[in-house]
């Protein structure tokens, strides 16, 4: 199994890829706070994304 490996079920020139593509480059997270720093799973904002990201997913 590759962890790194996943499929997007839409075309390049998708709207939805777009808006993906543009906040990965855009980035998160500010500097010394990506990868490989110790991130706090029960924080409110981190839990309110994931509340939202699950409303979208269920309403498709």
């Amino acid at each position: 199994m590759d962890e790194a490996l996943f499929y997007i079920d839409r075309g390049p020139d998708s709207h939805d890829v777009r808006g993906v593509a543009r906040k990965l480059r855009r980035g998160e997270s500010p500097a010394g706070q990506g990868a490989g720093t110790t991130v706090d799973p029960l924080s409110k904002s981190r839990r309110e994304r994931a509340r939202r990201l699950a409303r979208q997913q269920t309403n498709r």
